[in-house]
């Protein structure tokens, strides 16, 4: 018999995503390539600041969230509300 192992899949709530997309926003002027696409090592950083900010133990859902993950969701978040870099997205 063969098992494997999956690791659960990350569940993104209102805060984590904001958490993304603030943390992404204030590395846009140096690591964007000014299409809202990110290098590798911002990538690294938004996963340790995302996790940071929802340690393991408070997880209720869901598994810590990955490269993949975080990339995911800002495809989805800036595809869908057509965000771009650069602009204010909120007055306050």
């Amino acid at each position: 018999m063969c098992f494997l192992l999956m690791a659960a899949q990350a569940h993104w709530s209102k805060e984590d995503v904001h958490t993304l997309i603030d943390f992404l926003y204030t590395k846009h002027v140096t690591s964007s390539d000014g299409g809202g696409t990110f290098k590798d090592p911002i990538w690294t950083e938004a996963v340790e600041h995302v996790n940071k900010v929802v340690p393991k133990i408070l997880l209720k859902k869901g598994g810590p969230k990955t490269k993949g993950s975080c990339k995911g969701k800002w495809g989805k978040v800036s595809g869908l509300f057509q965000l771009r870099l650069g602009t204010d997205i909120i007055d306050s």
